[in-house]
């Protein structure tokens, strides 16, 4: 908490000792070529050596290329592996002993040096690289038609990659491969060799083996996603809500890709036989190829080549999943805005009413939009600007932040923009299609999910309806004694740790949490061991000190989290003689999925007053929870009727309408440090409020500008130009990398105990700039001579 004259400390702060694990960062110093502009803070930030957090995705590996020179052989280099995999599958059993992998190793080295190994990387990589794209681009598709999920998909998956990718690289590889094992030979590289085997065997010549080849893709798909899945489910069931580390998911990814070899390997090795250059004189087709190997050669044949191949799909295994995991959180929200247009599509399908008929239309249309969106993403592609469609009307600030970013970097999805920029950015281009339709321009995609996890949350909405109604009944303690002032000192405690532990379920973080695991993030009993930095009771002294103040709370997450929110405000007006108007501030567009907009605010209180209509019986509230529900929720009513509860902009707004000022930066891009020049009105109002409640990451990952600060970095020094203007308390668990406040070794403890604790939302900090409040440049915190200007508390 800061003195409102005070200023920004002129020596600049450490740079961050190392980036963040998943996130790095995109702009350091070296690379900014463009001017900074003034008006923006971040200026101050890139001028000092900080850095924004970005999302970078690696590209899915591509084989090793040998710089060394052919000697014998003119054809390409393919990768080792798949090079020796390919020829122990050729060792026919001519022999008592066929070679063995080193041998073929000796004789491949000594024929034709270390480009034998490489032999045909041409069409694996060109196959590759489409395989990648097809495949993950059909499971996420098939995942979304079928009931088993990963294996059924999985399966689909396999066969379209098999037909569109994977069968001519094969085939061409593996020709070109057998080709070299010839004292002459025939084919100079993969343009001629591709050319030479159309124009003897056709269009047919490249699809040799499809039968096989589209099997074993299929098997390897639904092996490997079945695998990893099931084991990824085992390991998640331990860790509720957390993001897995990326050694984890490599280590699942690696475990699917042993499976994946020994289950499918026969399939491999009749697919080889059947692509090599003797086939069609030595195989009718794939089940006579079986039959000789069987007869000839043994069972053992059908797992010839493992060895090779383990090594290489285990590795693959690992590094594909794991990339797999960093980009696919954004393309699977806009998926479930995809399924809930199609079930409402199917639902106004048979209708012949012509509006349900053009809703449909339009519906389809949505849905083909969506999806150029979701291939935009994984495809890395360009940001195009903002069409000027929709509420709010931010589209000229979202293109000139864009166009800055764009004379800096790329300006694609995942390199060349800062990663909170680019989440901002998708919302905002959603919103814009929505609003460019007749049908849906009101409709809110996230809508079933945020009733969904409300009613998920009965019970724990209940046990804190009854204590607060027991409270209510008997009646405020009385500030003017020591005993009472303690007493509401404990309660009001209470509540603020309620309302912070509330921002635990956030839906566009965890998109997969079962019922019973949102139920476990919403438990009170959190346990202090997870709270990083504690300056609630500097909070609580100043509120205390307080008369019919005025608290601001900027919202986050809908449903359970919105529900906190207001046990704190009811608290506080019904309680205690220290505040008698709440305001809240929502967004007017669907926003992070769970963000409160008003009709959210709107649907928990009726859901309260109507709760037997909203909560199910099977949701199991006792007759006392369901009383006490009723009256929270008429209570709240009342409040909202009579102006102590209130919102920023009027409550029956609807989607589309005009929010102002006052409204429309909460789903701008910017930091908070830019609501003196941008949004001084909503500054203006802010500084009427006695303290405002920020509540959640994104709204602290935009106080500190979502930059790369060194972790002990005091809050008010990363507020900036916000510093000193308004009293501010932060709560937040932590779901980014950023934090800031933090006492020295509390960084370094935390990681040995959790290296994943700044993104798994387990532990909060409540690092305010009140842990300075006794310093020169704070006002001091006893209720007689100020109020406390800066704080935060968050928790991992």
């Amino acid at each position: 908490m800061s003195n409102a004259r005070s200023k920004v400390p002129s020596s600049p702060p450490s740079r961050p000792s190392r980036a963040c694990s998943s996130h790095l960062p995109l702009r350091p110093p070296a690379e900014r070529s463009a001017p900074p502009r003034p008006h923006r803070w971040s200026f101050r930030w890139r001028r000092r050596g900080l850095r924004h957090l970005p999302l970078r995705v690696c590209a899915t590996p591509l084989p090793p290329l040998s710089l060394a020179p052919p000697r014998e052989s003119s054809h390409p280099p393919a990768p080792p592996l798949t090079d020796l995999k390919t020829q122990t599958q050729f060792a026919h059993r001519t022999t008592a002993k066929p070679p063995g992998l080193w041998a073929i190793t000796q004789q491949t080295y000594a024929r034709h040096g270390i480009a034998g190994f490489y032999s045909g990387v041409g069409a694996l990589v060109a196959g590759n690289s489409l395989k990648a794209g097809v495949r993950f681009l059909s499971y996420d598709r098939f995942k979304q038609l079928l009931v088993d999920d990963n294996l059924s998909a999985g399966l689909g998956a396999g066969m379209m990659e098999a037909i569109f990718a994977v069968t001519p690289s094969e085939t061409i590889k593996t020709k070109l491969i057998d080709d070299q094992k010839r004292e002459v030979p025939r084919y100079r590289g993969l343009v001629h060799g591709t050319l030479s085997i159309v124009k003897e065997e056709g269009i047919s010549g490249i699809y040799r083996g499809l039968g096989p080849v589209a099997a074993r893709q299929g098997a390897n798909s639904a092996v490997r996603f079945t695998t990893y899945g099931t084991l990824k489910s085992f390991v998640q069931g331990s860790r509720p809500g957390e993001a897995l580390p990326a050694g984890i998911t490599f280590a699942i990814g690696a475990v699917a890709g042993v499976v994946t070899v020994y289950a499918t390997m026969p399939l491999d090795v009749i697919k080889t036989r059947m692509q090599s250059l003797e086939a069609r004189t030595q195989y009718r087709n794939a089940f006579h190829c079986a039959a000789r190997i069987f007869a000839e050669e043994g069972v053992v044949r059908f797992w010839r080549g493992a060895t090779p191949r383990l090594a290489r799909l285990v590795l693959s295994g690992g590094i594909v999943f794991t990339v797999y995991e960093k980009v696919k959180r954004w393309p699977q929200i806009l998926t479930t805005v995809i399924d809930e247009l199609a079930r409402i599509n199917g639902e106004l399908a048979t209708s012949d009413k012509e509006d349900d008929k053009a809703k449909v239309s339009e519906g389809k249309g949505l849905i083909h939009d969506i999806g150029a969106l979701i291939y935009e993403m994984r495809h890395d592609r360009e940001l195009p600007p903002l069409e000027p469609t929709g509420l709010p009307d931010d589209t000229k600030e979202y293109n000139d932040e864009l166009a800055s970013w764009k004379a800096q970097g790329k300006g694609t999805w995942f390199s060349g923009v800062g990663w909170l920029f680019a989440e901002c950015y998708m919302y905002r281009r959603l919103r814009g299609l929505f609003a460019a339709t007749q049908h849906w321009s009101s409709f809110d995609p996230f809508l079933s999910q945020k009733i969904s996890t409300w009613r998920s949350s009965a019970s724990g909405a209940a046990a804190l309806a009854e204590t607060l109604e027991k409270l209510v009944s008997a009646g405020a303690h009385d500030p003017s004694t020591a005993a009472g002032r303690d007493k509401m000192r404990l309660d009001l405690l209470g509540m603020l740790e309620v309302d912070l532990w509330g921002n635990a379920t956030d839906l566009s973080l965890l998109t997969s949490l079962t019922h019973e695991e949102i139920q476990q993030l919403q438990s009170v009993e959190r346990g202090q061991a997870f709270i990083l930095r504690n300056d609630l009771d500097k909070v609580v002294d100043h509120v205390m000190g307080l008369r019919d103040g005025r608290i601001d709370i900027v919202l986050d997450n809908s449903g359970f989290e919105l529900y906190t929110d207001l046990v704190l405000a009811d608290w506080l007006v019904t309680l205690s003689p220290f505040v008698s108007r709440v305001v809240l501030h929502p967004k007017l567009i669907p926003w992070f999925v769970s963000d409160v907009n008003p009709h959210d605010f709107t649907l928990l209180l009726d859901s309260l007053v109507d709760e037997a209509a909203f909560f199910p019986p099977e949701a199991g509230l006792s007759d006392d929870g369901r009383k006490a529900l009723r009256r929270v929720g008429e209570r709240w009513k009342r409040y909202v009727e009579d102006g102590t509860f209130s919102l920023s902009v009027p409550t029956g707004l609807k989607m589309g309408q005009e929010g102002g000022e006052i409204a429309d930066f909460w789903t701008s891009p910017h930091p908070f440090s830019d609501l003196p020049s941008r949004a001084p009105q909503l500054l203006k109002e802010l500084q009427q409020s006695s303290l405002i409640v920020a509540k959640g990451d994104l709204n602290y990952r935009k106080l500190v500008g979502d930059a790369l600060w060194p972790s002990t970095t005091p809050f008010d020094e990363a507020l900036g130009p916000l510093r000193g203007k308004v009293d501010l308390l932060s709560l937040r668990t932590n779901k980014a990398t950023t934090c800031v406040g933090l006492p020295k070794g509390t960084e370094e403890r935390v990681e040995a105990e959790d290296p994943n604790w700044r993104i798994n939302g387990k532990r909060v900090d409540s690092p305010p700039a009140l842990a300075l409040a006794l310093c020169s440049c704070c006002r001091s915190l006893s209720p007689r001579s100020g109020s406390p200007h800066l704080s935060e508390t968050s928790s991992y």
